[in-house]
């Protein structure tokens, strides 16, 4: 291999496949394999390390997006070590307040302020430290000798052992950014190789190229919710996004009753089509990802009241059929502009009298790393918005119901509100 390929390729593939056997030394790593609950999911672990606190980042939020700092840069830090040092400096307060207000707006801030304070002087004796785990993701490394590790949850607790002097903390180890490290080389990998085959046979070393770097998965880049609803699934294993997805699904089968025909409009991965058609005669599943269609028209061919149709939603054309239509996290993935047309769609497939059933982030602010993913492209979706579609389209007015991912449970009262669920009828 020419010298500056291999120099390219070593760039590549050095922050990937990086000498597991120094850092594991060096950091003292005891190999156990757990599920780590930190209230808001679940996180398996490989393993602990002792890491000197130097040697760990925190991903806080900033104008410009997320940003990996030293932990007592971060606004945690300064207030808990005026709270552990007994004094009363407003002035941290406020900058971490307005932390928690600005990049977490449906946190109700009084509550958080005081959960946190209580935490701080829960944990606030050295003895006390190794009771709450700390997470962070496999090292990073920086030169031949020197490692970092980002926090991937646990800030407050590695704010209040800087702050009670300590050097050292155990933490926990989670694979996920080596998944990161994974997508990072498999991009930079593809484009080189594209490159190469460009100049070697243009035309078909192109078509081979992208038939080979499309790799089949249901639940997509992660943004489609996957449930295989054949194999049993207890709620206390789903992640938070399976959690609050399921019991949506839960909550419209209550609408729907033997006799009706059900559709699920972006469907995903059927899961909730198969729920629904447990309470209707009929159920059609709608989505535009063809390979996903296959796929779960393959996976779930024993139920007969079941049909999925593999088609762009704004290209339907039901006519007075379902009974109850469904429609969870689908109108924020098109661009407002398209979002009248699409509700004109759910009314036209809905018969007079019919239930429409739907849901969409809360609010979403559109921050940085949510607008760069691309998954979603509306933002700021809220009562008044939905509304306005739904009456220009033929609905009546929604009645609105809410849910977090802190309970997972849908109600017209809670807080904070992560999701909203909308119901309409049709005249």
């Amino acid at each position: 291999m020419h010298n500056k390929h291999k120099k390219k390729l070593s760039e590549i593939t050095n922050p990937f496949f990086q000498d597991d056997s120094v850092w594991k030394k060096k950091f003292s790593f005891v190999p156990e394999i757990k599920g780590m609950d930190m209230i808001w999911q679940k996180v398996p672990t490989v393993g602990f390390v002792t890491v000197p606190l130097e040697n760990l980042l925190a991903r806080i939020w900033t104008k410009s997006g997320i940003k990996e700092i030293p932990i007592e840069e971060t606004p945690h830090h300064k207030w808990i070590k005026d709270i552990i040092e007994n004094r009363d400096d407003s002035n941290s307060q406020t900058i971490y307040r307005q932390y928690i207000k600005t990049y977490f707006p449906r946190e109700n801030i009084e509550l958080w302020m005081e959960r946190t304070k209580k935490m701080i002087l829960s944990i606030n004796d050295k003895k006390n430290l190794h009771k709450f785990p700390l997470v962070v993701s496999l090292p990073i490394k920086k030169t031949s000798n020197e490692y970092i590790f980002i926090i991937y949850d646990g800030v407050h607790r590695a704010s209040i052992a800087k702050a009670l002097g300590e050097k050292k903390l155990q933490c926990h180890i989670t694979k996920i950014k080596k998944i990161e490290y994974l997508k990072k080389y498999i991009k930079n990998m593809k484009k080189y190789i594209k490159n190469i085959l460009k100049s070697v046979a243009p035309k078909p070393a192109i078509k081979m190229y992208k038939r080979f770097f499309r790799p089949f998965r249901i639940n997509g880049d992660g943004e489609r919710v996957h449930i295989d609803y054949r194999t049993p699934l207890a709620f206390e294993d789903m992640d938070m996004y399976q959690k609050s997805h399921i019991r949506r699904y839960e909550f419209a089968q209550k609408y729907v009753q033997n006799g009706m025909t059900c559709g699920d409009f972006a469907c995903g991965t059927g899961y909730g089509t198969v729920m629904l058609a447990k309470n209707a005669t009929k159920a059609i599943g709608a989505d535009v990802d063809d390979r996903v269609i296959k796929e779960i028209q393959r996976r779930y061919s024993d139920k007969k009241n079941i049909s999925f149709v593999n088609k762009n939603l704004l290209n339907l054309s039901y006519k007075n059929i379902f009974d109850v239509l469904v429609s969870f996290e689908t109108i924020e993935h098109l661009k407002e502009k398209d979002i009248p047309k699409l509700f004109q769609i759910f009314h036209s497939a809905v018969k007079p009298m019919g239930t429409f059933i739907f849901s969409t982030p809360y609010i979403q602010i559109p921050t940085k790393e949510a607008v760069e993913q691309g998954f979603h492209l509306t933002f700021n979706i809220n009562e008044e918005k939905i509304n306005q579609w739904l009456t220009n389209a033929g609905f009546e007015k929604g009645q609105f119901f809410y849910q977090n991912y802190q309970t997972h449970d849908i109600s017209k009262e809670i807080i904070p509100k992560d999701f909203i669920i909308g119901i309409a009828q049709k005249p």
